[in-house]
């Protein structure tokens, strides 16, 4: 019997989150101008909901940001700059859009998985002094 009531909940739960991506495909649906969630899931690492989170936080319009690191500082994936005297010392990221920076440090390994591929490349030279 406990089993059957742990089942009916797993399967209500699974209805609620089918519901709640419906909602999220018909939302995103009018700004998904020139297919960008399916040109966005052709990079390594980047899959449906990765997208998703992509095209909700950054828009379908990137010219606002003016350069690759301008979106990366705005992200918070941009280490600080923390120097006096000349000198150089650690620093940390920046507490900055926490949704689309959880949805990349994500996707990071998968990118890492890739066989061949610049970013699996950069994620191992990364990863190896920084840490995963």
């Amino acid at each position: 019997m406990l089993l059957s009531l742990h089942l009916e909940h797993v399967d209500k739960l699974n209805a609620k989150l089918r519901r709640l991506e419906e909602e999220i495909d018909k939302l995103l649906r009018p700004f998904d101008h020139d297919d960008l969630l399916a040109r966005l899931q052709t990079i390594p690492g980047v899959g449906r909901k990765v997208a998703q989170v992509i095209m909700a936080e950054i828009g379908p319009e990137v010219k606002r940001f003016s350069t690759a690191a301008h979106l990366a500082s705005w992200v918070g994936l941009a280490p600080g700059k923390n120097e006096s005297a000349g000198r150089n010392h650690s620093s940390r990221t920046p507490k900055a859009n926490r949704y689309l920076r959880q949805a990349l440090v994500e996707a990071a390994p998968a990118a890492g998985r890739e066989r061949d591929h610049y970013l699996s490349a950069r994620y191992h030279r990364l990863s190896a002094r920084r840490g995963r």
